[in-house]
């Protein structure tokens, strides 16, 4: 059982090893390991971690279709109050298949979506208004109103993830942070300029997060070698359990990133898509002045925050917050000072990028 005593603990570390905030993801079976291990619930945890720090935000992932949407921003406002504003959303419409509908959730993709769209809604406008009318496919409210507030002015930001034409739609309309699983440099700038003119023809405008596993060391070389240590500890038979029993993500990044590759692919020399055949997303594998350096190249296209995954968690948090975020955000520093230098004018790309673990 993954002990919640543990996840305070990397909460802890992430904290002091200068990540600005923990993700806390939801799932209603065990996506990284065998069908039948043991998972933690969501809210719970993201609550503990709330408790075990003081500066850390918290981004608790949510899928919308069993708590009503009233009860959940109460939930959330008071712990938004208690926590003094660390706390942060990721509204998730479904996970693998079969993780909804063993509890009787057979919505199709799409109507997830209009739902979850619903949720955010109301959510928001409970947050930030009196009375709250609402009358819509999946949820009615009728004068209500909460009796707790979130600390913050429009309540916790609202991350988005999705690929798909209604995820995109949403995120344009309703993300505070749309999230991307880690592709090239190219692809992500090409996804932030479709989202983000989609957004601007709202009147809003939007931050952007790439999501990616990392395994770094102080050589390439060195880096490729954990890499090929986490392939040999990985158990074929669980990915090839998922993917008997349709329990594999079957998202349309993750789709993509199978499609036509295996285990030894890599979209570019730092970026290996082939740890999607043993679990989900990409990774980052390279020495810290070359992962430093590709993260810089994100921000140039638009990225604002980084969202890291490490295994051990523990370990890794300390170890990526001693290699990694110093040396990024020299970097960042560096090409602002050499921008403004040469403009004079302040440069888009900061020094204060957001880190998640």
């Amino acid at each position: 059982m993954p002990h919640v005593d543990y996840l305070m603990q990397v909460a802890r570390a992430a904290e002091h090893a200068g990540f600005d905030r923990v993700l806390i993801p939801c799932s209603f079976s065990n996506g990284s390991y065998g069908l039948d291990a043991p998972y933690v619930d969501a809210y719970t945890s993201g609550m503990a971690c709330l408790a075990a720090t003081t500066r850390l935000e918290v981004l608790i992932a949510h899928r919308p279709g069993f708590v009503n949407p009233g009860v959940f921003a109460h939930m959330c406002a008071t712990a938004d109050e208690w926590s003094g504003g660390r706390l942060a959303l990721n509204i998730v419409t479904a996970g693998v298949p079969g993780d909804m509908e063993q509890y009787g959730d057979v919505l199709d993709h799409d109507a997830r979506y209009r739902r979850a769209s619903e949720f955010v809604d109301i959510i928001r406008s409970l947050w930030t208004l009196r009375d709250t009318n609402h009358g819509g496919e999946f949820y009615r409210m009728a004068d209500a109103r909460l009796a707790a507030m979130p600390v913050q002015p429009n309540g916790p930001a609202i991350h988005l993830v999705g690929a798909s034409p209604a995820a995109i739609a949403m995120a344009a309309a309703q993300a505070d942070v749309y999230m991307m699983q880690a592709h090239t440099v190219e692809e992500t700038g090409r996804r932030i300029t479709e989202v983000r003119n989609l957004a601007a023809e709202l009147g809003r405008s939007i931050r952007f997060a790439v999501w990616s596993r990392i395994i770094t060391a102080e050589t390439d070389e060195e880096a490729r070698r954990r890499m090929r240590d986490f392939v040999a500890h990985a158990d074929p038979q669980i990915a090839v359990a998922h993917a008997v029993h349709r329990r594999r993500s079957e998202s349309i990044e993750d789709v993509r990133l199978r499609v036509n590759s295996s285990i030894d692919t890599w979209l570019a020399p730092n970026i290996w898509s082939g740890v999607a055949h043993l679990t989900h997303g990409a990774a980052w594998v390279g020495s810290y002045e070359a992962i430093a350096e590709l993260m810089c190249r994100y921000t140039e296209v638009g990225v604002t925050d980084f969202q890291l995954t490490g295994h051990p968690y523990l370990e890794e948090a300390y170890h990526v917050g001693e290699h990694i975020i110093p040396v990024v955000k020299r970097k960042l520093a560096e090409r602002s000072q050499g921008a403004a230098t040469a403009t004079e004018e302040k440069s888009r790309v900061r020094p204060d990028e957001r880190w998640t673990t």
